[in-house]
């Protein structure tokens, strides 16, 4: 909630959805989260042979990952 009020408070600053995403993943800390962080951002973009997943890139599926 932190990260979404920042954004809501600098929303000139962060015009771009996948922006918004790398940034709240570099917030999170924890071995807990390195793993979903390492998984999302590689379907976000396609990388290492993950399949890329469009919907990754929207702050809302973000939203959704993240409380699952």
């Amino acid at each position: 909630m932190a990260v979404q009020d920042f954004f809501e408070r600098n929303s000139h600053q962060w015009t771009m959805e996948t922006d918004r995403i790398k940034y709240a993943m570099g917030r999170m800390e924890g071995d807990d989260v390195a793993p979903f962080t390492d998984t999302y951002r590689k379907k976000m973009s396609g990388a290492l042979g993950y399949v890329k997943e469009i919907a990754y890139e929207r702050w809302f599926m973000f939203e959704q990952k993240v409380t699952e």
